[in-house]
């Protein structure tokens, strides 16, 4: 009788996760029902929606998402950080929408100027000014030291500052 050979053992199998690792129990606040959530590490995450790790983690921080206890964050999280936030895009636009508005309502009832007009226009005045100055009889240093402070204060920068602080 020959010798059989002895088997070769197979692929170890993969380790069994721990039951409860990444899955959360949550609670519908309407209906009351109980149901499981899926918790996302980074890894995770980037694996099962085709993201770099390193992008994901970016996106995350600048939207000030923080994960859970675990280091895991929710589904939602996570599409947010890929996809975008749809409630705070939507609220961007409805604001600038408003802004628009506000500012073509303004406009409508001449409250509001072009920075630049008015800019120009204060360029036409210092001129002015500086004509009369030069044409006085005030002593040369007198029209100098004036016509040095109309150039400061009428300077397009100083103006803005004036004008438009922030």
């Amino acid at each position: 009788m020959p010798l059989k050979k002895p088997k070769k053992p197979g692929p170890k199998p993969k380790p069994i996760p721990p039951p409860n690792k990444g899955v959360a129990d949550t609670v519908n606040t309407t209906t009351g029902e109980k149901f499981r959530t899926v918790k996302w590490s980074i890894h995770q995450a980037s694996v099962e929606f085709d993201i770099d790790h390193g992008a994901l983690t970016k996106r995350l921080k600048a939207l000030s998402i923080d994960p859970n206890d675990e280091g895991r964050f929710s589904t939602m999280q996570i599409c947010a950080a890929k996809y975008g936030d749809y409630d705070m895009e939507r609220s961007r636009k409805v604001k600038e929408d408003a802004d628009g508005s506000a500012l073509d309502n303004a406009k409508k009832r001449n409250e509001l100027g072009e920075v630049r007009q008015f800019i120009l226009f204060l360029a036409e005045v210092a001129s002015a000014i500086k004509q009369h100055v030069n044409a006085s009889s005030m002593p040369q240093q007198e029209q100098d030291d004036l016509n040095e402070e109309l150039a400061v204060f009428f300077e397009s920068e100083t103006i803005i500052k004036k004008v438009c602080p922030e």
